[in-house]
């Protein structure tokens, strides 16, 4: 601005030296003069003062300038890592519901599968649990039930061996292990068809001696039954059963290191043998070693639940010590293996005639005495009948 006011100065000054140096030379020349014309009443405003004025008008009407920006607190992010995406609340209470959705299928679907697996392996392994969903109600330990109509609460057989091999009046000649395999009746023809070639099974040959050592003891005969035995073992000294029958023969005529000598030879030639297991066990329960054959029967158990033997040697080691509840399950599970045992039906019957239990007491001395009819037994009959007739008056 002060640049314009300069040239218009200037300007004004070269004009005025021209006129005066051009009114000299007229005046000199024709003796005339150039007059001034007249100014103006009203005088024109100073140029630069009205710049001047326009300058600090626009000044005034000028915007205050723009402070330049504050740094930020934070240092920015590089520029090849944008920032990261914060999802709305609406978008993660989403994500969870999901995610709670997708556990609670996964779970349902694990429940699915191991039920399903559970069936399978049920089905598949048909041996249930060895003690029934029906068993007898165990009530707590009391005093024996007082005699009634003179018959005193018969004991329970307490062997040190398992009972007698099993043998009946109408299968004296066919001992156990020579029972031949069942067939199943083959399923009628739906149409004519040739016939099958014919197949010859040889029928095992039974042992007579065996036979005739059966027979001697079902007739009560032990000592006949003893030397049949004793024939069988000379000439197969592996025949388990004939070495646990010399042991049980030998205990009840009361020679007991001879019945212990019988019980280590058929543990040795049959270490697995839960009969033989049974009587080494309960020979050593005898001796004073109740705790560690307890301790061995329950693991044997637990690998063989349904033996006859070891539950009824295991029941017999608690009723000696009067525990009666947990003898009572053993001996229930030995019947259940064996129902026609009438050792094991008696000892069952004596437990539940301790624990109260009147009315499957008697059931079960009924049932003792019609198997002792079909198999020898180490119980007293009679004493068996009076106890019977006592509980039911």
């Amino acid at each position: 601005m002060s640049l314009l006011m300069d040239a218009l100065k200037r300007a004004e000054a070269s004009k005025a030296a021209r006129q005066e140096s051009g009114g000299d030379a007229a005046a000199d020349d024709s003796g005339l003069s150039l007059e001034p014309l007249p100014r103006a009443a009203r005088p024109l405003p100073d140029l630069a003062q009205h710049l001047a004025a326009v300058d600090a008008e626009l000044a005034h009407a000028a915007p205050p300038p723009r402070p330049p920006p504050a740094a930020p607190a934070y240092a920015p992010a590089a520029a090849s890592s944008p920032p990261p995406y914060v999802a709305p609340p609406e978008a993660a209470a989403d994500k969870r519901r999901l995610l709670w959705l997708s556990l609670g299928v996964l779970l349902l679907a694990g429940l699915g599968i191991g039920g399903y697996v559970w069936y399978q392996v049920n089905s598949l392994n048909p041996a249930a649990p060895l003690a029934p969903t029906a068993r007898l109600p165990a009530a707590p330990p009391q005093a024996p039930p007082p005699a009634v109509g003179g018959g005193a609460s018969p004991k329970a057989i307490l062997p040190d061996a398992p009972p007698l091999p099993p043998t009946t009046a109408g299968e004296a000649a066919t001992p156990p292990t020579a029972t031949p395999p069942r067939r199943a009746a083959p399923a009628a023809p739906s149409a004519p068809a040739a016939p099958p070639p014919l197949r010859l099974t040889p029928t095992p040959r039974l042992d007579a001696d065996l036979v005739d050592a059966h027979a001697r003891l079902q007739a009560g005969d032990l000592e006949g039954a003893s030397q049949s035995f004793r024939k069988v073992v000379r000439r197969d000294p592996q025949q388990t059963d004939a070495l646990l029958a010399l042991a049980a023969i030998a205990q009840r005529q009361g020679d007991f290191s001879d019945a212990e000598n019988w019980r280590q030879r058929a543990l040795a030639a049959d270490p697995a043998n839960p009969a033989a297991q049974a009587a080494a066990l309960s020979s050593r329960a005898a001796q004073g070693e109740a705790q560690v054959a307890e301790s061995r029967l329950k693991t044997l158990l637990a690998a063989q639940p349904q033996s006859a033997e070891l539950n009824f040697a295991l029941g017999n080691l608690s009723a000696r010590q009067q525990r009666w509840p947990e003898a009572q399950p053993c001996y229930f599970n030995a019947v259940a293996a064996d129902p026609g045992n009438p050792d094991y039906l008696f000892n069952l019957a004596v437990s539940l005639d301790q624990l109260r239990q009147p009315r499957p007491a008697a059931q079960h001395y009924r049932l003792a005495l019609e198997a002792a009819g079909r198999r020898l037994a180490a119980f007293d009959p009679e004493a068996a009948r009076q106890r019977l007739a006592a509980l039911k008056e």
